[in-house]
């Protein structure tokens, strides 16, 4: 019963409140119309507005027809606020953010809890409602069978333009409300605004599934390919309501759309299921030129030519072999550059490209003015190219809620116009001060919960390439042989040297306020095209590089449709089918006549032709025959210079053979003075060492001579010790001769003074035998003896 309770408020309050949003949310855009644009509104705002207003006047019962569209009418309408038109309003501007989320949740859960108080106090004074409990659960589970998962089918009128009957009719259009998001793809925006659409399948030839979409108009020789830019798909080209996207107003000038999408998807469709996601992302610019829009073009033709022929059967007939349709293309930003790759390679391979004129929006290629921001990023991918590009192959929101909370989150920008003028501020400044709505672009449904673009890492690898070249260049793959390999040649080919394949007109439009792709860097590519002499023709708006997409300008709108319209559709010839046998006799004879005609006439012009020919020969003849003269001249100057040249060489070559050979005398001269020097360093040392050798054997001789002076003088010494005893044996004998002259004279005391010098003489030695007799008589004889310590003295007669 609780339960029951609650979800009875709940889906009243949900509807109440539904109905409160869409009002507010209405005149929220009004102010925002009305104002300078303090917070940039959503690209869809417009969108929004002029749906509503074409509902309005649908359901009014006015018939009118797309291709007279007044946008000073349709402002001039005022809305009336009717069911219907309150459901359309509701699909282009149905979601919450985060914050209001929160808010609701709170204000759901008080309101349950009043509600539970008030039905209880119902309850007990009216118990009879208790038994209709059971009946109303039973039909609540019946009528909850109808409307599940937040779906509703609302039958909203519209009309398929193109078809016998533009009458608006009656359809179903079921909004997908999951966790209050917009999901919606490019297919609901053109539906819900009462175009025709038609989704085609594209395999490219590496087995990438492209979705190329299309606003059919089956009958139409006039067809439009757009194609976007980087982190952008198919929505950008019909994201501003029926006055301001160019592919209404193109489909609505005549021609047949069809609307591009690159390979790049999160869901990453590929013939392989079970592809990894490295592999996945592994592309460049050049698979986008090379391989995507090579494939939708393709389909394109294969397309048209078959429904151009089932709708006119004469069509074979009249254009053999002839493209029976004319095929436009407008490209914006990285579509731009993938673009221009397309034509030049189709051109270089001889191959046709299908197309009559060229529109591109502000185009990448040349990126080297650009700001600090991405100068900074450039250097950063160059140098961890080879780390970063296996980790992370692809730059995506990998997961289903951050998508959803970035849905959210784009909403709440809108909706409070100070957090999103402080994110568009911040998002400016990333991007080098871009005036862009990059708030609103956030809030475009195509980065949605279920799917979004992304972007390889090797694409921005190869801007990066692009931007450090100062080029157009393809993709260089880091090494000569695979360059070789891929191009032919080891460097990657520089896209500019060869605009001059380029045989179709080209219009060039850039934004002065466009700081991602300057319009200097838009303007390289008119000087490259114009120097090639290709019909090229260049335009300035005030835009920044969102403008040219997300943004409602009339003037540039006009513009790009005036270019459009000045490629001419191949007129269609009526057949009649009752007189076609006549008429194909009449055609054949006249064919015959014009064939002879022209054999004639082309005869006559190749007999001219040859004729020129030979004159144009005759001077070539001459003027190689002067070019022969200056080159003889030349050649024999050359000769010349090369036998001076010899000769010099010559010279030189004995100039060097006598330096060789006096360098070689020098180096032995120098070999033998080392020797010398060597030899006269061993022999000083030699002579130290005798001479040490010499000065210690010269103290021992001198030695050896001291000792043999020492003992000469102690030979010396003993001989004059001898000399002095013989002395002194003399001595004695004479005293003793003496001593017996005395003894002769003196016997009596000779006797006496015998004795006892006798005695004396045998006991001690000899002066003292004397030094005894004279001292017992010194004076016997009358003379005067003296002693010394070894000898006497006798004076005296």
């Amino acid at each position: 019963m609780l339960m029951m309770i609650v979800g009875s408020s709940f889906n009243k309050f949900i509807h109440d409140l539904s109905m409160d949003s869409d009002t507010s949310s209405e005149d929220y855009s009004s102010a925002e119309e009305d104002s300078d644009g303090i917070c940039p509104a959503s690209p869809l705002s417009q969108s929004s507005r002029v749906s509503r207003t074409n509902s309005f006047r649908k359901n009014s019962g006015t018939s009118f027809m797309r291709g007279s569209h007044r946008p000073s009418r349709l402002h001039s309408i005022r809305r009336v606020n009717t069911p219907k038109d309150h459901v359309i309003h509701h699909t282009t501007d149905r979601r919450r953010g985060v914050i209001e989320d929160l808010h609701l949740a709170i204000e759901i859960f008080i309101e349950a809890i009043f509600d539970f108080f008030h039905k209880a106090a119902h309850f007990l004074l009216s118990p009879s409602e208790v038994l209709r409990i059971p009946y109303r659960w039973f039909s609540y589970q019946r009528s909850g069978h109808e409307d599940t998962n937040g779906m509703s089918d609302t039958s909203v009128p519209t009309a398929t333009l193109g078809e016998s009957d533009p009458t608006p009719t009656e359809r179903k259009t079921t909004f997908h409300q999951s966790l209050n998001t917009d999901a919606r793809t490019c297919q609901d925006v053109i539906t819900e605004l009462g175009y025709p659409y038609e989704a085609i399948r594209v395999i490219t030839a590496d087995g990438y599934v492209l979705l190329l979409e299309r606003i059919p108009r089956r009958d139409s020789r006039k067809a439009l390919y757009l194609q976007h830019g980087l982190l952008d798909s198919s929505m950008g080209w019909v994201s501003n309501g029926i006055v301001g996207s160019p592919a209404f107003a193109a489909y609505d000038q005549g021609f047949d759309v069809f609307l591009g999408n690159f390979r790049g998807l999160v869901s990453r469709e590929h013939v392989d299921k079970n592809i990894s996601s490295r592999k996945y992302w592994r592309y460049s610019i050049n698979e986008h030129g090379m391989e995507d829009i090579p494939a939708m073009i393709e389909k394109i033709h294969q397309v048209k030519t078959a429904e151009l022929k089932i709708s006119q059967p004469d069509l074979e007939e009249e254009m053999n072999d002839d493209q029976p349709y004319k095929l436009c293309a407008i490209s914006h930003s990285l579509g731009g550059a993938a673009m221009l790759m397309y034509v030049i390679t189709r051109c270089i391979e001889e191959k046709p490209h299908r197309l009559s004129r060229l529109i591109l929006l502000s185009p990448a290629g040349f990126h080297h003015d650009s700001t600090l921001a991405f100068t900074a990023m450039e250097y950063l991918l160059l140098l961890l190219a080879p780390i970063l590009g296996p980790i992370i192959p692809g730059l995506y929101i990998p997961t289903r809620f951050f998508r959803m909370l970035l849905n959210k989150l784009a909403r709440d920008f809108h909706n409070y116009p100070a957090v999103g003028g402080l994110v568009q501020t911040l998002m400016s400044y990333v991007v080098g001060g871009d005036s862009s709505n990059w708030v609103g672009v956030l809030g475009l449904p195509h980065y949605n919960m279920n799917d979004m673009p992304g972007l390889s890492f090797y694409v921005a690898h190869h801007l990066a390439q692009m931007k450090h070249a100062k080029k157009f260049i393809m993709y260089d793959y880091g090494s000569a042989s695979a360059n070789m390999k891929a191009y032919g040649s080891p460097e990657p080919l520089d896209l500019g040297e060869y605009y001059g394949l380029t045989d179709i007109p080209v219009d060039l439009v850039a934004g002065r306020k466009d700081n991602v792709i300057r319009n200097s860097m838009v303007k390289v590519h008119y000087r490259l095209m114009k120097d090639a002499g290709v019909d090229v023709s260049y335009k300035e708006f005030e835009y920044a590089h969102l403008d040219f997409t997300f943004s409602h300008h009339e003037e540039l709108l006009a513009y790009v449709m005036s270019r459009l319209l000045l490629v001419k559709p191949t007129e269609k010839q009526p057949f009649n089918q009752k007189a076609s046998r006549s008429k194909r006799k009449g055609q054949v004879n006249h064919l015959i006549r014009r064939t002879v005609n022209e054999e004639i006439e082309a005869n006559i012009q190749v007999t001219r032709e040859i004729e020129s020919e030979i004159v144009k020969c005759t001077e070539y003849e001459s003027t190689l025959a002067a070019r022969e003269s200056e080159l003889t001249k030349t050649l024999y100057v050359s000769q010349f210079e090369i036998i001076g040249l010899v000769s010099v060489t010559n010279e030189s070559r004995k100039s060097a053979k006598l330096l060789e050979a006096e360098l070689s005398s020098l180096r032995k001269k120098r070999e033998e003075t080392l020797k010398r020097m060597n030899n006269k360093r061993e022999q000083f040392a030699m002579q130290c060492l005798e001479f040490q050798r010499e000065i210690d054997k010269g103290e021992n001789d001198e030695l050896m001579k001291l000792l043999s002076e020492k003992e000469f003088f102690e030979n010396e010494i003993r001989l004059l010790d001898q000399k002095n005893d013989a002395l002194k044996n003399s001595m004695l004998a004479f005293v003793e001769e003496v001593l017996q002259d005395l003894q002769d004279s003196n016997s009596g005391f000779t006797v006496s003074f015998g004795i006892a010098v006798g005695s004396l003489s045998s006991r001690g030695p000899s002066w003292l035998r004397v030094w005894l007799l004279i001292s017992f008589n010194g004076n016997l004889l009358g003379r005067t003896v003296r002693w010394g310590q070894n000898s006497c003295e006798i004076e005296g007669p």
